[in-house]
């Protein structure tokens, strides 16, 4: 689970469709990753954190 966040976390929302913003927020990747369905919920804190140990920054 933790490498599918960091696989998307690194993609442009362009490259999912999303044309609404450019980049991500924890708040909009939090969302985006509950409607793909790779995580029921998550938090902008414990997505901070996930992002982190995974050295994904932007």
């Amino acid at each position: 689970m933790r490498e599918r966040i960091f696989l998307i976390a690194r993609t442009s929302p362009a490259d999912w469709g999303i044309t609404a913003f450019s980049t991500w927020s924890l708040a909009k990747l939090a969302a985006h990753l509950v409607e793909r369905k790779v995580v029921t919920a998550v938090s902008r804190e414990t997505l901070r954190r996930i992002l982190r140990e995974g050295r994904v920054s932007w």
